[in-house]
């Protein structure tokens, strides 16, 4: 379908607003009836963050449906490379050639207050082709803090598989509660490494209980040059909650810099122009999928935050090519600094 005169005007001003690091911010009403997109609602505004952002075709990103119905959104670009779609017997582990654990109560760089663990009870699946990650209050286990007051999981990818750029997406229904810190994002190989000079982090979503309705993504690496405001949120219209539902959230990621997307709409792109020689993002990378319990950035759970809290997870898919780097057309609102710190 060709773009409307009204689409043509915004990516001239996009590509303006680029060159010149500006933010650019323009109602576009057509976007009130379009479906299932409309779902991110009427109101939706450009705007571009950073400068020397991309511009190329929205096509293609798969994950639109997003909102709804289970499982239609799904990699629409290249050859999925692999996937997890979460279906067997509710109670049993997810695929442990798929996943590995990341355990324990340090705090893991932000002054968390869960202990990761491998038992069922904290990562399971539900039977409904979900994966269940469930942070308790249950007081078990040593953490920074003395015994930990919270049990959660940490699930990710290292050794079992690792890719060099691609789209990836996953569709989420994560829990309300102030407090919660579920996240969905991926890390170099060499993390582990002491040090690892080219540390490389892509937060595709992260959420904070404290703001029902808005989600973050961001880029990280621990290089002086990158210490930037890198974070960037998108907001739900009229109130509405992310808990309500579930929701596709995408990164499209190439040699020249990463696009972050929710039920398809573009919410963000960071370039390699804007990081410089900070850029460390052309390693192999693998995937995070945690549910954390306070820290410095959602604080410590008050009394009415619910236990236990569920993460769900539709499904997990990666393909071997990208949609080219986009100015996203959703609204936006940044951070001062970093969501987080390296994790």
């Amino acid at each position: 379908m060709a773009p409307s005169p009204f689409r043509r005007v915004l990516t001239i001003l996009a590509v303006v607003a680029c060159a010149s690091g500006s933010v650019l911010a323009l109602t576009d009403p057509a976007r009130a009836d379009r479906s299932p997109r409309a779902a991110l609602g009427a109101s939706s505004t450009i705007a571009v963050v950073g400068s020397n952002a991309v511009r190329g075709s929205a096509g293609g990103g798969g994950g639109v449906e997003g909102v709804g119905g289970r499982g239609g959104g799904g990699v629409g670009v290249g050859q999925v490379s692999w996937s997890d779609e979460f279906t067997g017997t509710a109670g049993t582990r997810p695929d442990p050639h798929k996943w590995v654990y990341d355990t324990g109560g340090r705090g893991w760089g932000n002054g968390e207050l869960e202990n990761y663990t491998n038992a069922t009870a904290n990562a399971h699946l539900d039977g409904n082709g979900d994966l269940a990650i469930v942070a308790t209050n249950a007081a078990s286990g040593s953490c920074w803090y003395g015994t930990c007051t919270y049990q959660s999981a940490r699930l990710n990818t290292l050794g079992t598989f690792s890719q060099q750029y691609g789209h990836l997406e996953a569709r989420i229904k994560v829990p309300s509660g102030a407090g919660l810190w579920p996240a969905f994002w991926a890390l170099d190989n060499n993390v582990n490494a002491s040090p690892d000079p080219a540390y490389a982090e892509a937060d595709i979503m992260e959420h904070v209980g404290n703001e029902p309705g808005a989600v973050y993504a961001s880029l990280h690496t621990i290089l002086p040059a990158a210490k930037m405001s890198s974070c960037v949120g998108y907001t739900l219209p009229g109130g509405a909650s992310f808990s309500d539902a579930f929701h596709v959230f995408s990164a499209d990621w190439t040699a020249s810099g990463v696009t972050f997307s929710v039920d398809g709409h573009p919410t963000a792109t960071r370039t390699r122009a804007s990081f410089g020689s900070a850029w460390t993002f052309d390693q192999r990378m693998f995937l995070v999928l945690n549910l954390a319990v306070g820290g410095s950035w959602p604080g410590t759970p008050p009394a009415t935050t619910t236990f236990p809290a569920t993460m769900l997870v539709d499904y997990v898919r990666v393909s071997t090519s990208a949609s080219p780097l986009i100015a996203p057309p959703v609204v936006v609102s940044s951070r001062t600094g970093g969501c987080d710190t390296a994790r």
